[in-house]
């Protein structure tokens, strides 16, 4: 992993708030070196004005010597994603969000659109990716019909690129969709730290009301009970979700012990430029280890009440876990 220091982290943060944060460092910090001499009059251009004024603004008082507490942020490259990657031992998943030691800076949503390009011999643009590619991997399958279309080659285009880019994670959400319980009002299951995922089964009901005093007048009344139900879809969306909360917790946990503050908002990590090598350290660690655990395995058995054990694709992701450069990014 290269290491940067403070200064170089402002001008990092500068570069990604004007919406170069998909770009290779060295590409960030050659951006900001050439655009110094202009960079209060390109605020009206940042994707994000706001912070990109913050991070100028934190650059000059560094430079002049000044204390300013500020605090920069750095995203998970799909950090659901990534989860799915350390779950199953998936190097191609691995490598689409950034968890393999890579020479450059890799987009999910670009390698899926790319792949669908090749295979449906039509351009296919990263935006119109994005939405069906993360829905999917939370057991949505209207969202991909929806932008795709009903049995259509664009759809199949989706789900062949799938299972190209992202295998592992494909097998996974399987897996994960096949341990519904139908007889259980509630899955629970244990995170690394002790902390447990309590989450009810809800089921929305509707019924007819007709109100004899108002003329026979009827409406539709629907409201959501906990109650077992036959099929659901969400298990796979609140098991990724439980093991990025965990993530969150121990960053947390790790810099409050090596003496700083972090911030997360979902998977995205504010602390201060000085102590970023640490945060991005802390991440690949964190990342690496649930990499050489069985915890999707864990999981499972606990749901289910039975042992089941997951399959993984390699044992050996964690040492390349450690490698990567872009994780954090």
């Amino acid at each position: 992993m290269q290491e940067f220091s403070g200064l170089q982290y402002i001008k990092i943060a500068v570069a990604n708030a004007y919406g170069l944060d998909k770009e290779n460092w060295d590409v960030r910090l050659d951006w900001f070196d050439r655009h110094a001499g202009r960079l209060d009059l390109m605020k009206i251009t940042a994707k994000e004005p706001i912070k990109y004024q913050k991070a100028v603004n934190a650059f000059w008082d560094a430079m002049n010597f000044k204390p300013t507490g500020y605090l920069m942020p750095l995203d998970g490259t799909a950090s659901g994603l990534q989860i799915f990657a350390c779950l199953t031992g998936c190097y191609d998943t691995a490598r689409n969000t950034n968890l393999m030691p890579n020479y450059d800076r890799i987009c999910p949503y670009q390698s899926m659109a790319t792949t669908m390009s090749n295979i449906g011999n039509k351009v296919y643009e990263r935006d119109l990716v994005k939405d069906p590619l993360m829905t999917n991997f939370y057991g949505s399958k209207a969202n991909p019909v929806e932008i795709f279309g009903e049995g259509t080659e664009d759809l199949k285009a989706f789900y062949e690129s799938l299972n190209i880019e992202f295998k592992g994670a494909v097998e996974a959400l399987a897996d994960i969709q096949s341990c519904w319980q139908p007889e259980v009002h509630a899955h629970r299951w244990t995170l690394p730290d002790g902390h447990v995922a309590f989450v009810p089964v809800r089921e929305s009901i509707s019924d007819i009301i007709e109100v004899d005093s108002l003329a026979g007048l009827k409406f539709t009344m629907t409201c959501e009970v906990v109650q077992p139900t036959e099929y659901g879809i969400s298990l796979a969306a609140n098991i990724i979700h439980s093991v990025d909360g965990y993530v969150c917790r121990e960053m947390i946990r790790r810099a409050y012990k090596q003496g700083f503050r972090l911030l997360t908002v979902h998977d995205e990590f504010w602390a201060s430029p000085n102590r970023m090598n640490q945060v991005r350290r802390n991440y690949i660690e964190i990342l690496a280890e649930i990499a050489r655990s069985n915890l999707l395995s864990d999981i499972l058995s606990e749901i289910t009440g039975e042992a089941v054990e997951f399959q993984k694709l390699s044992m050996d992701l964690d040492k390349y876990i450690l490698q990567a450069e872009y994780p954090l990014s």
